[in-house]
């Protein structure tokens, strides 16, 4: 099971990237919670974004990210990516 969520955090983490670049965010920084958890799966992550001098914080699931271990093509991942990167670019 942690092979699944490490693979669909890195899932989306690549998905948001890809999102920021084809927005014309090239500058950004990434970070999320899962570095400071004491569990070795936590029940939710949240990453927080920087791009265009904002940051915005987006939350998922343990469920939503095991769900992209192979794909991210969850639409409420995707709806979440999309609403990251529109604040971002607000």
């Amino acid at each position: 099971m942690e092979d699944q969520f490490a693979s669909g955090l890195r899932n989306i983490r690549a998905a948001i990237e890809i999102r920021l670049k084809d927005s014309g965010i090239e500058k950004q920084s990434l970070g999320d919670s899962c570095r400071e958890c004491t569990s070795a799966i936590p029940g939710m992550v949240i990453i927080d974004v920087g791009g265009k001098g904002k940051i915005a914080r987006v939350t998922f699931t343990r469920d939503e990210v095991e769900d992209c271990s192979q794909t991210v093509v969850a639409y409420c991942v995707r709806l979440k990516i999309n609403h990251l990167i529109n604040e971002l670019l607000a």
